[in-house]
C-alpha cells in the first residue's frame, strides 16, 4: 500500500523524505511507522491532486523549454540579420 512520507525514513534500502510517496508491503512495518508518525495513509483526494498537480508541473516546464527555445532563437536570427541592440541605436 502506498503511503505519503511525513519524516525521512529509510525503508528497503531507499531513503525516503517528507513528501515523497513510499509503498510498504509489510502490513506490520506500515502499522509501526504510522505509530510512530513517519507516515501517513494517502486518501483518494489526495492521490487525485497530486496527479493534477503533476500534469501543471510538466505542462509549465515544456512551457518554459518552448520559450527559451524562442528566445534563443530569435537572438540568433537578430545576431545574424545585424539587428541586435547595439546596431539599434
Amino acid at each position: 500500500m502506498k503511503y505519503k512520507v511525513l519524516k525521512s525514513l529509510i525503508y528497503d534500502g531507499t531513503s525516503y523524505v517528507p513528501g515523497q510517496d513510499v509503498d510498504i508491503l509489510e502490513k506490520s512495518v506500515a502499522e509501526n511507522c504510522l505509530e510512530r508518525e513517519l507516515i501517513e495513509e494517502i486518501k483518494e483526494t489526495e492521490k487525485e491532486v497530486d496527479t493534477a498537480e503533476e500534469v501543471v508541473s510538466t505542462e509549465t516546464s515544456e512551457n518554459e523549454e518552448n520559450s527559451e527555445e524562442n528566445t534563443k532563437t530569435n537572438d540568433e536570427k537578430l545576431n545574424k540579420s545585424g539587428k541586435n541592440k547595439k546596431n539599434l541605436k
